[in-house]
């Protein structure tokens, strides 16, 4: 959160950092309900939270997951007149075979709207249609997030930030412990644009690690040093030799 309040200060936005404040943005009767997940709730009460900041005034909101971290603060930057921007995604995870997959979608971690743009309110609208309709105890945990803007940009053409890494608890423990940097290197290259920041996926990290249970879960601690190495490297620990500047 600091890098992002701090890249914020730079570039003369206005910074709010929002706690469990976020769920007054969605339906009334879709809070406080026994749910698998909280994650379709913050999907949906992001896009609430969102619109309310537009119709206060504002000409643009921007969204970001509270752990995304900005680790070049010089280049990263949200382009001009943009109308919307969701964030592009490749998610990279072993298969059971081991060996190393890539699966290319579209998330929310960083979300920007313009002012009257009409893909803020449909989002929203389909966000609670589906939540409604699926039930808050069945609906899946990506149901409303990267499953439907994945779904929504293989038949709309939709505007992707491209420079924010999404880590799995693969690339992250791999970044954290210096092993396996053809993970890396593999993730950089089918990513395809050098990256300035990065979508930690912290509510994952707890997870035992598939391919090392005897490691299990990273610490508070020890994700806090991964975080202060990549601001001082500018993450080049996500890079090798795949991408150069």
């Amino acid at each position: 959160m600091r890098t992002v309040r701090d890249w914020a200060g730079s570039r003369g936005y206005e910074y709010e950092f929002v706690d469990d404040h976020l769920f007054d943005f969605m339906p009334a009767r879709a809070r406080n309900k026994a749910a698998r997940s909280l994650l379709p709730q913050t999907d949906m009460a992001r896009l609430g939270l969102l619109r309310d900041q537009l119709t206060k005034g504002y000409e643009r909101a921007i969204w970001m997951d509270a752990d995304m971290l900005i680790f070049d603060q010089a280049m990263f930057a949200i382009p001009d007149a943009c109308g919307a921007m969701l964030c592009h995604e490749v998610w990279t995870s072993l298969n059971d075979q081991g060996e190393l997959t890539h699966w290319r979608g579209i998330n929310n971690a960083l979300m920007v709207f313009e002012r009257g743009h009409p893909l803020l309110d449909f989002l929203r609208f389909a966000t609670i249609q589906l939540h409604d309709h699926a039930g808050t105890a069945a609906i899946p945990r990506t149901a409303l997030g990267t499953d439907l803007l994945t779904k929504l940009g293989r038949v709309v053409p939709l505007q992707l930030h491209a420079h924010v890494a999404c880590l799995s608890p693969l690339l992250v423990r791999a970044a954290y412990y210096d092993d396996h940097p053809e993970w890396l290197r593999a993730h950089a290259i089918e990513h395809g644009q050098r990256f300035h920041a990065a979508n930690l996926c912290r509510s994952l990290l707890n997870s035992v690690s598939a391919f090392n249970p005897a490691r299990g879960a990273l610490s508070q601690d020890q994700i806090l040093q991964l975080v202060e190495k990549l601001i001082a490297s500018q993450g080049s620990a996500l890079f090798g030799e795949a991408i150069h500047a």
